[in-house]
């Protein structure tokens, strides 16, 4: 409560500005007063900025503003310098939902790798040929039981078995779902890998695992790609010339 006290006291004291060995100084903390600005809007797709930005239901000086893609799932929309203290306002931000990307650097099981594997990349490079490789494992198991009718006790013998040969070259080239969906989603290389954890565990079973290899290098080309969008439709061209203007 002293203190609380004494900090209450210090700030009823006005302003002064003390000069000391050449540098300006205060006797309080003062806080600048910045102009008022509109609630943000905040979306999930570039395809919405565009809309908003067409539409210009706010009245927002179009030729003043500037896009800045501060990364491959985050763009903003700002306005124009303002005010005494060089305020920009945030008009829009965008960022793309990633709530279901690939887990890169993990292993996972069979399954749950083909799955995500189809779920989360286009149609390009080794993707399929990844595929075909991960359908020609398969797992083999023998389980047996023992019921006294009070305890089950259960014994399972796991093996691996590959069935054919595919040759898959390593690092692969793929074209995940990282970027917003509206525009060309860059294409990198990964490591491939499998390996069991009978070693650790004694769980024969497989896991795979893609682990990026191109040292973020994707990021770089995702932020071009959003900047040259739009590439569909004149009135989208337009409004995204005048909104980098």
């Amino acid at each position: 409560m002293i203190r609380e006290a004494m900090q209450y006291i210090r700030d009823l004291r006005s302003v002064e500005v003390l000069e000391i060995d050449g540098k300006k100084y205060t006797n309080k903390r003062v806080e600048p007063m910045f102009e008022p600005v509109r609630e943000r809007l905040n979306i999930s797709t570039l395809a919405g900025l565009v809309d908003y930005m067409s539409e210009n239901i706010d009245g927002v000086d179009i030729k003043g503003t500037m896009i800045h893609v501060a990364g491959p799932t985050d763009v903003f929309v700002l306005g124009p310098i303002m005010g005494p203290f060089k305020q920009r306002e945030e008009i829009i931000f965008a960022r793309r939902n990633t709530c279901k990307d690939f887990s890169f650097g993990h292993y996972m099981d069979i399954e749950s790798f083909k799955i995500s594997l189809l779920a989360n990349f286009e149609q390009y490079g080794h993707r399929d040929e990844i595929m075909r490789y991960m359908s020609s494992l398969t797992q083999k198991s023998e389980v047996t039981t023992d019921d006294d009718g009070i305890t089950q006790a259960v014994t399972a013998k796991m093996g691996v078995a590959r069935m054919g040969e595919v040759k898959l070259p390593n690092p692969v080239n793929l074209r995940p779902h990282r970027t917003f969906p509206e525009v060309e989603q860059p294409a990198s290389e990964f490591v491939f890998r499998l390996k069991t954890d009978e070693e650790r565990h004694g769980n024969k079973e497989i896991n795979a695992g893609l682990f990026e290899a191109d040292n973020g290098a994707w990021k770089l080309q995702a932020c071009v790609n959003i900047k040259e969008w739009p590439v569909g439709r004149s009135e989208e061209r337009r409004v995204g010339k005048e909104c980098r203007s």
